[in-house]
This record gives structure tokens, C-alpha cells and sequence, in this order.
């Protein structure tokens, strides 16, 4: 019905005027502070409940007096050999 109006209009010699734009509100968002902030949030968890850092030589100690997790001589007797593939 519009535009039929404006076709009408046209025809008689009248000057139509284009309707001004509806201005839409859109949300921008800023990725880069939203990341910023997310890892600001990250490490100060980190730092308020992490442990402190260990010397490389603490860590050695550390890692002698607990038991290993699989001894190599029981997981090369668990290990299978490859599956051989069924050639034509």
C-alpha cells in the first residue's frame, strides 16, 4: 500500500523524501577487554589458591621418592605387538 503510494506520487510530478533510517540498537562487544579480563580472572585465581613455585631441584627429590607408575619391565611384558593388516 506504501508503495503504492510513492509510485502515484512519482507519477504526478511529486518529490518523494526517503524515510529516515530506524536506528537499531545494537550491542557491541569489545572480544579483546572481555579476554583481558578472563585472564586477569585466571591468573588471580591461579596465584590465590596455587602452591608455590618449586625449584627444578625440589621437584627431582619429589618425583625419586614416589613409586614409579608402571614398572618398565611389567609394561614391556603387557605390551602387544602391532596388528598386522589383511593384505588382497
Amino acid at each position: 500500500e506504501a508503495l503504492m503510494r510513492v509510485i502515484e506520487a512519482k507519477l504526478e510530478g511529486v518529490e518523494v523524501e526517503a524515510p529516515e533510517p530506524v536506528e537499531e540498537g545494537t550491542k557491541i562487544v569489545d572480544l579483546m577487554k572481555l579476554l583481558e579480563d578472563s585472564v586477569k580472572a585466571a591468573t588471580d585465581a591461579r596465584s590465590k589458591g596455587g602452591e608455590e613455585p618449586v625449584s627444578v631441584e625440589e621437584a627431582k627429590k619429589a618425583r625419586e621418592k614416589r613409586p614409579a607408575r608402571r614398572p618398565a619391565a611389567k609394561a614391556k611384558e603387557e605390551a602387544k605387538p602391532a596388528r598386522r593388516r589383511k593384505t588382497a
